[in-house]
């Protein structure tokens, strides 16, 4: 079962107000669940907040009407892909081989997949290809 924390033992824990752990909740930025007037987060959704919350601005790059040619870089080192199916498009940064940071869609800050579970994944997928989308 997992472990699950107040807003206020969050606030606490990070040394912000409660007010802000709410509006986190409120902006769908951090899960929480609703049991009777009593609001509970789970731990492990903390921690995906630590890695998606940059202090930094994130990197925006507008998404194109086409692919350009040759998988371009962009400014921010970044490139457009397509899915497998060719259906939607999603930005990343990085490699299977390093780990990469994946933008699906227009999504404002990145999923990060790191080394060990593309290495995971990689380990699944025996074609060397690992499938996105679809």
């Amino acid at each position: 079962m997992s472990s699950y924390l107040t807003p206020e033992e969050l606030a606490q824990q990070l040394k912000i107000e409660v007010e802000e752990v709410m509006a986190l909740i409120e902006e769908g930025k951090l899960p929480a669940i609703r049991i009777g007037s009593s609001i509970r987060i789970r731990e492990a959704d903390v921690e995906k907040l630590q890695i998606t919350c940059a202090a930094g601005p994130a990197a925006k790059a507008p998404l194109p009407a086409s692919l350009p040619s040759g998988n371009a870089i962009l400014t921010d080192g970044s490139r457009w892909c397509l899915t497998r199916t060719g259906r939607a498009k999603f930005r990343v940064l990085g490699s299977i081989a390093a780990g990469a940071d994946i933008w699906p869609g227009q999504m404002q800050y990145p999923i990060r997949f790191p080394k060990e579970f593309m290495d995971a994944m990689l380990e699944q997928f025996h074609e060397g290809e690992v499938p996105v989308g679809g």
